[in-house]
């Protein structure tokens, strides 16, 4: 399991909302830290899968905090279901 610096050690927590898990999920600089729970490493799992396949809309595990919170990469953009449809490419792009 890959540790990632505490937000103490590194920068200002920023709460953020929305999403399936909203309550505790923080931005911290270039990373988004969520509370964990039984169905994290299948959402890891999930996420890495999604990168090795070249979908990059996705955010990409980095490991947990010294918190043991799950640290993600920060993924610009509208959340899955706050955007209108997919596309008929799927997972390669949106229709907005």
């Amino acid at each position: 399991m890959t540790r990632v610096p505490s937000a103490g050690d590194e920068k200002t927590e920023h709460a953020l909302d929305g999403g399936n898990v909203a309550d505790g999920v923080v931005r911290v600089g270039d990373t988004v830290r969520k509370p964990t729970g039984f169905w994290t490493p299948a959402v890891e799992a999930l996420l890495s899968h999604l990168r090795r396949a070249g979908f990059t809309g996705a955010p990409r595990p980095l490991g947990r905090d010294d918190e043991g919170r799950q640290v993600l990469e920060y993924v610009p953009g509208p959340m899955a279901w706050t955007s209108r449809h997919w596309t008929r490419r799927g997972c390669t792009g949106w229709d907005g």
